[in-house]
């Protein structure tokens, strides 16, 4: 992609690059994640036998992490939502009604592409269950043998996985009513809290999540995100001594890599402060994402790499990707598993390939296509301010 930004760090007000290629990667880590819990479930805390899941515990085990990956996404969320509220010159509805259509049209397409994909296979991930051996717990977070009609998909991609934060056609969508609900958030307090005044009402928002509000932790992360925005833009991160970002990124890692259950095995459950750890929903997990990314944001020697095509490449179709693989989990790769004799690397080779090629087709044909819609709706709604 010609005239992309520069990697460098020298201009707050910079494009990160690289923040793309760290979603990129994050969205490669839930598409193993699902995997594994759908076909190898032993390969997953707190299913993974002792010695394995000890492992697990370490950064290794961040290759296949899902849940914390999401964490990163949240806190990304919160750093790119707060740098659009803080450019934003619209009304505050004209905003939250093209972030609602910004995540609610994607979601749409890939519920209907689940439909149909469980509408031609109704019963693969039951007879799944019952061909393995150990059958995941994950096999019963999808419609199976009486599938809802198409109307009720499209309700549910545009209303109600929303409202009740999840869908049976899509399970992933359950974080579609955090990213909705924490981005209005930013949107709101970056309409009513002056420069000045941000940042002190941004601590005051977590520490009313953590301790008082009934909002889920996960909101905290946007709240991270949020301020490590301010610190960019500020210059405050660039005032940092040189060993702390890497000290934060080495933390970020052992804190995140732990997997469900890490706080039982690793004997901290006891410790107020750790007994989080491992646990996708809980405060550790969005302090780790965050020290992760402030050390990306800091370090330039971090961004070079994440600047790379294949990693902008990820970046781009990520959130397609991030929409399209377990639909295809549910229904031709469990039918795959139980009619068809494919060796596993092959099955593992196979769905990743067809992953990736449907998830680039979903960008350029779903992803990007809802962008220019919601960005020609947004013109329109200037044109009149500009002709009078």
């Amino acid at each position: 992609m010609s005239g992309a930004p520069s990697p460098s760090i020298s201009s707050p007000l910079e494009r990160i690059v690289a923040l793309d290629g760290l979603r990129g990667i994050a969205a490669c880590i839930v598409v193993v994640f699902h995997y594994f819990y759908l076909l190898h479930p032993s390969l997953i805390p707190p299913f993974a036998a002792p010695d394995l899941a000890f492992l697990l515990d370490t950064p290794l085990g961040l290759l296949w992490n899902g849940r914390f990956a999401v964490s990163i996404f949240f806190v990304l969320s919160g750093f790119v939502i707060a740098g659009a509220a803080d450019r934003r010159r619209e009304w505050l509805v004209v905003t939250v009604v093209a972030r609602y259509l910004r995540l609610a049209i994607p979601v749409l397409g890939s519920v209907i592409l689940a439909w149909v994909l469980l509408t031609l296979l109704p019963t693969a991930t039951l007879e799944l269950v019952e061909f393995v051996e150990e059958p995941s717990p994950w096999a019963a977070h999808t419609y199976q043998s009486e599938i809802p009609s198409l109307g009720v998909a499209i309700a549910d991609g545009l209303v109600f996985n929303f409202i009740e934060g999840g869908s049976q056609f899509n399970n992933v969508l359950w974080t579609m009513q955090i990213e909705l609900i924490g981005s209005v958030g930013i949107f709101l307090l970056y309409a009513v809290a002056t420069q000045k005044l941000r940042v002190l009402f941004l601590i005051i928002l977590g520490l009313a999540i953590y301790r008082i509000w009934w909002l889920p932790e996960p909101y905290l992360a946007f709240v991270f995100g949020a301020l490590l925005y301010e610190a960019h833009v500020r210059g405050w991160l660039r005032a940092l001594p040189p060993a702390l970002p890497l000290v934060c990124l080495l933390a970020g890692l052992f804190l995140g890599a732990p997997g469900r259950g890490a706080a039982e095995r690793l004997g901290v459950d006891g410790m107020p402060i750790l007994q989080g750890i491992g646990r996708s929903q809980s405060p550790v997990a969005s302090v780790a994402a965050a020290l992760i990314l402030l050390s990306i944001i800091s370090l330039q020697s971090l961004q070079r790499p994440l600047c790379r095509p294949i990693f902008r490449w990820f970046g781009r179709i990520s959130f397609a990707l991030y929409l399209v693989h377990v639909p295809l989990l549910y229904t031709l790769v469990a039918f795959a598993v139980v009619h068809l004799s494919i060796h596993p690397l092959l099955l593992a080779i196979l769905y990743a390939t067809l992953t990736f090629v449907l998830a680039h087709v979903f960008t350029v044909a779903v992803d990007e296509r809802s962008l220019a819609v919601i960005a020609r709706l947004r013109a329109l709604r200037r044109r009149p301010a500009q002709e009078v």
